[in-house]
């Protein structure tokens, strides 16, 4: 574990972060705190959780009957998820059930399970959102690491912009054809907010950017390169 969480130290360190067992209360039984030995960074601008520890981060929800069943079953996705559940409020999730879906569970270095869990908002992907929860072999939660927007319950996931006229808008962005990138529907996190955007990909001919373009009034909200299959990976722009 301690190699899949090398990177969120300097995370907890450099971030505005609450230490402690400070759960927080909220929807669908998030008013039960971590205990008192976790420690719990935030993400300064939205509140949801990007990393946490501890060596029992369960302990006290025994009588979680979901938990409990999981462990008895040794399923370490489910175990994930009813430990999420029992913690919603905590993680600015009103129904995790139906906002987390099983992307994949594999193994660490120290013979855990990282259960990885992709966000969804009805049916449409986060961007760049999901927990990865580590369970260890007795079926304890150790840490849990990763990047959410809270549930963006407001948002309206009607695109004002078809895919159409999303790859005309990345088109003039990037000078050239875009008729044959892709388009997909996702959730972009914006501060303490989130937006529906269309992430319009390159075409498949060759290298260049994908860009993220708001679905409702046009703006571009991220353009990053991106490396096709068999191709090298190129440098990194600066934010724009």
């Amino acid at each position: 574990m301690r190699s899949e969480l090398r990177w969120a130290m300097p995370l907890a360190i450099a971030a505005l972060a609450c230490t402690g067992g400070g759960g927080g209360a909220g929807a669908a039984g998030g008013a039960r705190g971590f205990p008192s030995d976790a420690q719990v960074v935030r993400d300064p601008a939205n509140g949801t959780i990007r990393f946490l520890a501890g060596p029992d981060l369960a302990r006290g929800l025994e009588g979680d009957a979901d938990l409990r069943a999981a462990r008895a079953a040794g399923d370490p996705a489910a175990i994930a998820l009813a430990f999420v559940a029992a913690h919603a409020g905590a993680f600015r999730l009103v129904r995790p059930a139906e906002e987390l879906a099983v992307r994949e569970v594999r193994p660490d270095r120290e013979g855990r399970r990282i259960v990885v869990l992709a966000q969804r908002w009805r049916g449409v992907p986060v961007l760049r959102g999901e927990l990865r929860v580590h369970v260890d072999g007795a079926g304890r939660i150790v840490a849990v690491n990763g990047s959410t927007i809270p549930t963006p319950s407001r948002l309206d996931i009607e695109p004002r912009l078809d895919a159409a006229a999303a790859r005309a808008r990345a088109a003039a962005v990037l000078g050239r054809g875009c008729d044959d990138c892709s388009a997909a529907l996702v959730i972009a996190p914006a501060g303490a907010d989130a937006r529906l955007a269309w992430r319009v990909g390159p075409p498949p001919s060759g290298l260049s950017d994908a860009l993220v373009i708001d679905a409702r009034h046009g703006e571009v909200l991220e353009r990053a390169p991106v490396a096709l299959p068999g191709r090298p990976s190129p440098a990194p722009e600066e934010p724009r």
